[in-house]
This record gives structure tokens, C-alpha cells and sequence, in this order.
């Protein structure tokens, strides 16, 4: 395949990963501009020309943001070694390591590499090892995504079911919420008015 179409391909991917979550972004995005008009932003991506490495911030109200950490590879040829996987996470948390300090200070970073061809025995056990997720398909790495999300929610859930809150913890549950909608959780626990009344004025959910 030449390499500007392997190009375009990982650009086809992302789009197929990235657009959901951006549409739950900008949801919780217009919410918290209201009771933050300063407020700048909640995305930025960093990307290398060839779109083989993306490296999503989404900045979250009263919470570190999220790194999402991708690595897109169009090897066709055979499944992704040990050697070759291992060098792609050292390359991966590079590029995570340099906005350390620029965009982010801490955060909750979940490591994805997709290959289409998949991976060998002893790099599945490897990404075990090392904490990354390996995805051989879009829908793959998107339930990797809502998994992760869903339970972040459902335990901010639990914590303040029953608690009076205010600031922007309400809108953090928002958020969460529209991220895991857009990725097909259909968990509905806040409005965006009812999220945006209790930051200014508190009360129960």
C-alpha cells in the first residue's frame, strides 16, 4: 500500500474513533461554559503527520482530564510481534511524556494500539504486562473507551447519590455522561439544566 494511502486509512480510523467522543465533548463543553465563561476549551489533539500516533486531552470539570493515547498501525503483512509492539508503547508514552507539564500536569491515560492483523501470543501477554489495550477493530477500541468511561460514571454515581453537591461536580457527572452516550452507553442520570443549576445554586441529584 503506498504511504499516502495508509495515510488516509488511519485518518478513516480515527474518524471512526475520535467523532464520538469530540460530540460528547462539545455537549459537556456548552454546559460548562455557562457556569465558566472563561472557559477556553476541553479538546486538544496532537497528532504526528502520518497519523499513526493521536493523543486526545479532554479536560474535564473538577477532575484530571483524559489522555486517550492511540496508536494506528496498517501492517497487513502478519500479526504485530512482541518487538514491534513494545516499540510502539515506548513511542506512545514519548509522545505522551512531552505534553506532560504543557497540556496536562496529571491525568488518566488509557493507552490503545490498533493493528487490523491483529497480534501474536506473547504481545498479547506483553500489552498485559504493560497496560495498554489492543484493539483489531474499530468497535474494539470504542468498547475499550465506553468500558472505561461507563465505570468512571457509574462510581461518581454511586459516591454522590443521596449528597448534596455544587461546583462543578455535577457538571463532571454531566460529562461523563455525554462522553459514555456517545460511545452507546444509554445511562441518563443528569440534564444539562438540572447539571448547571445544582453547580450555581446546589442541592440534590
Amino acid at each position: 500500500m503506498h504511504p499516502v494511502q495508509r495515510r488516509q486509512q488511519r485518518l478513516a480510523t480515527l474518524n471512526e474513533l475520535l467523532l464520538p467522543l469530540l460530540r460528547g465533548a462539545r455537549r459537556y463543553y456548552a454546559a460548562w461554559r455557562i457556569v465558566n465563561p472563561l472557559l477556553a476549551g476541553v479538546t486538544r489533539l496532537d497528532q504526528t503527520r502520518d497519523y499513526t500516533i493521536t493523543i486526545l486531552t479532554l479536560h474535564l470539570p473538577a477532575s484530571n482530564p483524559i489522555v486517550v493515547a492511540l496508536y494506528t498501525s496498517t501492517q497487513e503483512s502478519r500479526p504485530v510481534s512482541p518487538s514491534q509492539l513494545l516499540r510502539r508503547i515506548r513511542r506512545l508514552r514519548s509522545h505522551v511524556t512531552r505534553l506532560r507539564g504543557r497540556v496536562f500536569n496529571s491525568a488518566d491515560i488509557l493507552y490503545i494500539l490498533y493493528a487490523p492483523k491483529g497480534y501474536t501470543t506473547g504481545s498479547k501477554r506483553l500489552a498485559r504486562r504493560e497496560a495498554v489495550n489492543l484493539a483489531t477493530k474499530v468497535e474494539d477500541a470504542l468498547k475499550t473507551l465506553a468500558r472505561y468511561i461507563g465505570r468512571r460514571l457509574s462510581r461518581l454515581a454511586q459516591k454522590l447519590e443521596g449528597k448534596r453537591v455544587w461546583g462543578e461536580l455535577p457538571l463532571l457527572l454531566y460529562a461523563l455522561q455525554e462522553l459514555a452516550s456517545s460511545l452507546g452507553t444509554d445511562l441518563r442520570l443528569i440534564s444539562k439544566e438540572h447539571a448547571i443549576r445544582l453547580a450555581e445554586q446546589g442541592g440534590q441529584l
